[in-house]
């Protein structure tokens, strides 16, 4: 009896170390997930304020383009008097105005490649997060079965893949051949929809907002350029 009893001693004494030992194993791996998590964490900083950057540079663009408009409208109406100096400073205006309007376009320009390279930045940062080191093993250790592993994260917003997808959904030339008999029916829509003033930019955590913000003011200024052109025309 002794013999036994002795025996069975030996075999708990055993197996409590090996569960001390798969615990201790199972603690090290999440200290090291912990530090990998930490390093991803600085590492998405500077991509957070850069965003933010984008973002007040877009509401600066913003406010330049309602005073460019301010601005022109304001030539127009002064160079349909009938005084000719009027007439003359006008178009110097206007001249002034479509050369400010093509650097802003250059500037907008700038600011689209920026922002893409800050989207490709965080897309393979979160593609890196998701798709990261896989999680503790089943067979790492005799006691895997009791330490609960991670959950594995759902697949993130790719804001990427979302502005291609965008840009692939936009009509082609042939499409605008085909609804260019539309567009006469409609002129007088688009002209009233064109008088609305900018909407204010999304204030949403992703970088949404933002690439809408660009492509919206990539229209006005399109908008602001054929008045322009119109506008120097009738001159």
């Amino acid at each position: 009896r002794s013999d036994s009893a002795r025996t069975e001693t030996d075999a708990d004494d055993e197996d409590r170390m090996l569960d001390a030992a798969g615990l201790r194993q199972a603690a090290r791996q999440l200290e090291q997930e912990n530090a990998r998590l930490r390093r991803e964490n600085a590492q998405l900083r500077p991509a957070a304020s850069s965003a933010a950057q984008l973002r007040l540079e877009v509401a600066a663009m913003r406010e330049a383009a309602r005073g460019l408009e301010a601005e022109l409208q304001s030539s127009v109406t002064a160079s349909a008097s009938p005084r000719g100096a009027v007439g003359n400073a006008s178009s110097s205006a206007m001249k002034k105005l479509q050369s400010e309007a093509r650097e802003l376009r250059a500037m907008e320009r700038m600011l689209q490649l920026r922002l893409s390279q800050v989207l490709r930045e965080l897309a393979l940062h979160k593609r890196a997060r998701v798709h990261g080191p896989a999680a503790v093993s089943a067979n790492a250790s005799p006691v895997a079965s009791r330490v609960s592993t991670p959950r594995r994260c759902t697949p993130r917003f790719d804001p990427t893949a979302y502005v291609t997808e965008r840009r692939q959904r936009r009509p082609t030339s042939a499409d605008d051949d085909r609804r260019r008999p539309q567009r006469s029916a409609a002129s007088s829509a688009k002209k009233a929809k064109s008088k609305k003033p900018l909407q204010p930019a999304s204030s949403g955590p992703g970088l949404g907002g933002v690439e809408e913000d660009v492509l919206q003011i990539d229209a006005r200024l399109d908008r602001l350029q054929s008045f322009l052109d119109r506008a120097l025309t009738v001159r």
